[in-house]
């Protein structure tokens, strides 16, 4: 990788890795992105798998992959991280002011932040780490992003020079567990980790915000032996629950109906999806898949208390495309709906340029061209990002 990284910098333009760990693959997206045109390019990217979640054992392999672009100077890093691995939370902390009638300077602005994001640590903190399965001290808080901020119920670029009885501060917390992030710091360059979030939890907002989806919604991520549902509810995107389903349950199942093992299923599947079979073979396929689809949809909807409302399907795989057809609708329940993010679509439609390399092989972009989007797109604030940033290092030590 570091032969091709020395090729790329160059021109107007910033250069970014993606570094994109979920499931049981790490996988690490070189993009360039010019600013003036809006482009971005996926230039290249590699995959490495591993078995297990060990935290130890993913720090060797980003660190293997990464070589010694780790240390590069021009290179911006952002980490999209599994939810074993982050927990990224979206909320609002209304403050109150002793003295509303004085105008807020620099001081009182760094004091409402600090006690936004020090509420908010001290609030969601044990819920993170049972999360993910450590202990509530082994919780660092890896990235804050201040996302808007509302003075007497009105938003402001920025609360200097206002009047104010109350603030409210709309913050992302990602918190992550202390061991990997300490890790991290480690592989890359100081100062370069330019944004850290959760995989699942940013693709939801960003289905919120950019999506346009106002409703309360559910998206699944679905992985090869199991998958994760995140929610979308008024204003909060949260963590629900890992599901037991996965590609393999749809290869299990043509195994079983034909006596066949998995090596075998996959090349049925595989024929399925190229439309190389009789008429009458892939009705027998089809049945079984959609067997086998409506119980990954029955197991999702026992998730869903709303019981009606959208449900985004973010399969790392080839996922049967009948599931989002009209014979698969009757086997849905009330006013349940199923969709595709149709990340690429939206990124188009704000207005940005995608180029891939051929260089770059690429089944599901969706998280990572989320998680760049998220971080290019924060508000630019140079004195708003030093209040918070200091904050941060004060809880990752």
């Amino acid at each position: 990788m570091w032969a091709f990284l020395r090729k790329i910098f160059f021109g107007k333009s910033d250069n970014y890795a993606v570094i994109e760990v979920l499931n049981n693959s790490v996988r690490i997206f070189l993009l360039r992105f010019y600013t003036d045109k809006k482009r971005i390019e996926f230039l290249n990217n590699s995959v490495r798998f591993f078995n297990g979640f060990d935290r130890g054992e993913i720090l060797k392999i980003i660190k293997l992959m990464a070589g010694r672009a780790a240390k590069s100077s021009n290179l911006n890093i952002i980490l999209t991280l599994d939810s074993q691995l982050a927990t990224t939370i979206y909320s609002t902390i209304s403050l109150i002011r002793t003295r509303p009638k004085e105008l807020i300077d620099e001081a009182d602005l760094d004091n409402l932040i600090s006690q936004s994001i020090w509420r908010f640590f001290d609030r969601e903190r044990l819920k993170a780490a049972q999360k993910m399965g450590v202990g509530d001290i082994d919780v660092l808080l890896g990235d804050v992003r201040v996302k808007e901020i509302k003075v007497d119920g009105h938003k402001v670029v920025n609360a200097i020079g206002f009047k104010a009885k109350s603030l409210d501060i709309s913050l992302s917390q990602t918190f992550v567990p202390r061991d990997f992030i300490k890790g991290i710091y480690d592989i890359f360059t100081p100062g370069k980790i330019s944004f850290i979030t959760e995989a699942g939890a940013s693709l939801s907002h960003f289905i919120r915000n950019a999506g346009g989806e106002k409703k309360p919604f559910l998206l699944a991520n679905l992985f090869y032996s199991n998958s994760e549902v995140f929610r979308g509810l008024d204003e909060r995107i949260s963590y629900v629950s890992g599901l037991d389903w996965g590609e393999v349950n749809l290869l299990s199942r043509i195994g079983e109906s034909l006596l066949v093992e998995e090596d075998t299923a996959k090349g049925v599947l595989d024929s399925y999806f190229k439309n190389n079979t009789s008429q009458n073979f892939l009705k027998k396929i089809e049945n079984i898949l959609t067997s086998e689809l409506t119980a990954l949809i029955q197991k999702i909807d026992k998730l869903n208390p709303m019981g009606s409302g959208a449900v985004y399907l973010n399969p790392y795989f080839n996922l049967p495309p009948l599931i989002f057809s009209p014979h698969f609708k009757p086997r849905l329940n009330g006013g349940l709906k199923l969709v595709s993010p149709a990340v690429e679509l939206i990124v188009k439609d704000l207005g940005f340029e995608l180029e891939f390399n051929k260089l770059a092989d690429i089944k599901n972009s969706a998280t990572v061209l989320v998680a760049f989007l998220e971080f290019i797109l924060l508000p630019n604030n140079e004195r708003l990002n030093h209040i918070v940033n200091r904050r941060v290092r004060w809880l990752t030590n």
